[in-house]
């Protein structure tokens, strides 16, 4: 057995999808309804857990409904 001297490279790239961050259990963890300060501590918190720089624009919008009516 030898060592393989070809290195394959992916036909897809991976490519990191940081909207899945922003939600748990199909549930907003962040939206523009939240503070300032709240959605500014959560970017740096993501960047420093998981090294990827989320510019700000990519915050969703605030639900358009109440998720809190049952």
């Amino acid at each position: 057995m030898g060592l393989k001297e070809k290195v394959f490279k992916p036909k897809n790239l991976l490519q990191a999808k940081y909207e899945e961050h922003f939600f748990c259990k199909g549930f907003l963890v962040i939206s523009e309804a939240d503070d300032e300060e709240v959605i500014l501590n959560f970017l740096e918190q993501f960047k420093q857990g998981t090294g990827f720089n989320v510019p700000r624009s990519m915050v969703p919008p605030a639900p358009n409904v109440d998720l809190y009516k049952p």
